[in-house]
């Protein structure tokens, strides 16, 4: 097996995923879900600001609660050997967007408690496939048994057990072909981002190389050979550089001898085909499949046409609407990978939540608190606010 190839052996492999990552928009885009999910690594008590929560599954929420609290601080440290909850969401955003594959080390003591958990390169991952004995007698891996390798260099450094390592699948699939590996957007993007890089490069060299070649000059003139070959040269002379681009040759030709200058077009100039309409497609295409607007890259369309124009939404509302369809899904998956492999097996009574994606303006909260007066008391709502009632406060 090829260290480079992807274990399924039908995806793009791994090296070409990592040169795409660093192409825009795709470097872009994982910048932007990198910084977003970054800011949801600090523990929150309140669900009004951004941040992470330790609370008990079921059961009321205790004021004190050391447990709750030795967890969070667990995850916000990585405890030992681990990273900061900061910079290891940082590392796994960006394996998810362009592996889509995440793989967690978890970090047990001697007596099986765990004490950290850090991220680890996926690409040197590998699921171990069940042996004859194995597949015969249970049908899948013995869970007691090896069920991850890492490789590197073609070699097996590190073996991991079922509750050692996190492999998480942000897209997963049934399909017998990828043997429950993941799928990345970039495997899908080959064509649009390729087709992306060819539209500037076309129009770099447009602007690098000169006069472009897209016509023939045609000189109507009885001109002296000499005086044509000194036109010629000068002309040559403008086209080689891209310093030359601004300069003009000069000749003088008779009008009364109807003497002129024409030029023949040899094919479509870049205005013809509609260089911006296809560059904003295509950049339109990769931002889909990661489930981002363009307009949090800092692109907005919305002067594609008149009507389109009046009646779309402005940037703000597609920035919310985008955060809706790409950062809520991928802050659910790190909370289901957090859950099952790290505080599953630190305290089963106990699971991680992101808060501050719904939270509302203090302007938003109140004019809520306003229309719930219509079917609701003053005293009901202060309770929502955990407020005591009003006769209390005023004693």
């Amino acid at each position: 097996l090829e260290e480079d190839a992807h274990p399924h052996g039908g995806e793009v492999p791994f090296e070409t995923l990592r040169r795409m990552s660093g192409v825009f928009p795709i470097n872009s885009i994982i910048a932007l879900r990198q910084n977003q999910v970054g800011e949801f690594s600090r523990p929150q008590k309140t669900s009004d600001k951004l941040g992470f929560f330790v609370q008990r599954k079921v059961g009321p929420t205790e004021e004190e609660d050391p447990e709750r609290d030795r967890i969070a601080s667990l995850v916000e440290s990585g405890g030992e050997g681990g990273r900061s909850f900061y910079e290891f969401l940082r590392c796994i955003v960006r394996d998810s967007l362009v592996y889509d594959a995440v793989t967690i080390e978890i970090i047990k003591n001697r007596g099986g408690d765990v004490i950290g958990f850090r991220p680890l390169d996926p690409t040197t991952i590998r699921k171990r496939p069940p042996e004859t004995e194995e597949e015969e007698k249970l049908g899948e891996l013995d869970p007691d048994s090896i069920h991850y390798e890492q490789r590197v260099k073609r070699q097996t450094v590190a073996e991991f057990g079922k509750d050692d390592l996190c492999f998480g699948v942000r897209r997963p699939r049934t399909d017998l072909k990828y043997a429950g590996y993941g799928h990345p957007e970039l495997s899908e993007l080959v064509g649009p981002l390729t087709r992306l890089l060819q539209c500037e490069s076309y129009n770099a060299q447009t602007f690098t190389s000169g006069v472009s070649a897209n016509y023939i000059i045609a000189v109507k003139s009885k001109m002296a050979p000499n005086l044509f070959r000194t036109f010629r040269r000068d002309w040559i002379k403008m086209l080689s550089g891209a310093n030359n681009r601004h300069r003009t040759p000069m000749i003088q030709l008779d009008p009364d001898g109807h003497e002129g200058i024409e030029t023949h077009r040899l094919g479509e100039n870049s205005k013809s085909m509609e260089f911006q309409e296809w560059w904003s497609t295509l950049l339109k295409q990769i931002c889909a499949a990661f489930c981002t607007d363009p307009a949090e890259l800092g692109f907005n369309f919305i002067g594609e046409g008149l009507d389109r124009a009046l009646h779309s939404p402005g940037p703000g509302e597609k920035i919310l609407v985008s955060k809706e369809k790409g950062l809520r899904p991928l802050l659910r998956s790190i909370e289901n990978w957090m859950n099952q492999s790290v505080i599953q097996q630190i305290n089963t009574e106990y699971e991680l939540r992101f808060c501050g994606l719904d939270a509302v303006s203090p302007k938003e909260a109140l004019d809520m608190d306003i229309q719930r007066l219509q079917f609701m008391t003053v005293d009901e709502v202060r309770r929502l606010r955990g407020l005591p009632p009003m006769e209390q406060e005023q004693e």
